[in-house]
């Protein structure tokens, strides 16, 4: 293990030892209050948000790139579609 991962978990002890717990009804009533987040952690969440907007991004552009693939097949299936839909109109 590496010192700044001791390090961390020395510090997320301390946290955890320095928050009281709160009674039954509050924890009933209002649910597992979540601990305040360091800086460290926000700086590891605004990473992660920034590569699941490149996922995002990506994955957009891949379809995309399918959608302009498919459509000369989608011009070809279209009158059979239209077809199909006068059968169900009378």
């Amino acid at each position: 293990m590496s010192d700044e991962n001791v390090n961390e978990r020395q510090e997320d002890e301390k946290e955890k030892a320095e928050a009281p717990e709160p009674d039954f009804f509050t924890q009933f009533m209002f649910g597992r209050q979540l601990p305040v987040h360091s800086e460290k952690t926000s700086e590891k969440n605004e990473q992660n948000e920034q590569s699941d907007y490149q996922k995002i991004f990506e994955q957009v552009d891949d379809i995309v790139t399918k959608l302009s693939e498919l459509k000369p097949i989608i011009k070809e299936i279209k009158p059979f579609v239209n077809q199909i839909k006068k059968l169900f109109k009378n």
